[in-house]
């Protein structure tokens, strides 16, 4: 299936398939719907550090600034990274509860979403922000979904 892997090129099917399905879509038309309020910027975000294990609400001891704490950490991810995810994750909300927007020098340049623009940032080791990236998977998986 390559549009997964277009999407999500480290995770296995089965883990983007819940997430797409079960957390994505819905995330996505609440976004939408924000985003055309046109009453603030909206920003999106995945976070993908941890895949394949990654999952809904993992990224919480890192916006907490709590490295090695939650339970993949400790486990499987390397902890000079993990503090590293946690600087990148506590800096970012930081900076949004402070000014609106999540951007910093460890994310780079962030977008406000637009249904226009799909603009999602990817946090994991190495961020990015790009457009639209699983638009074409989530259009296979939910063909009748409207967002």
């Amino acid at each position: 299936m390559q549009k997964h892997k277009n999407a999500y090129p480290k995770k296995e099917l089965y883990n983007a398939l819940f997430i797409d399905t079960m957390i994505r879509l819905p995330i996505r038309k609440i976004t939408a719907a924000k985003a055309d309020q046109k009453s603030r910027d909206v920003y999106s975000y995945i976070f993908g550090y941890g895949s394949p294990f990654s999952f809904h609400t993992f990224e919480i001891p890192y916006v907490f600034n709590n490295a090695g704490t939650s339970v993949m950490g400790t486990i499987l991810i390397d902890v000079e990274k993990d503090k590293k995810i946690a600087e990148l994750m506590s800096e970012a909300w930081i900076s949004f509860a402070k000014t609106g927007k999540p951007e910093t020098a460890l994310t780079g340049k962030w977008e406000a979403y637009t249904r226009e623009s799909g603009a999602v940032m990817i946090l994991d080791e190495k961020s990015f922000l790009t457009h639209h990236h699983d638009e074409a998977l989530l259009k296979l998986l939910a063909p009748e979904y409207e967002w």
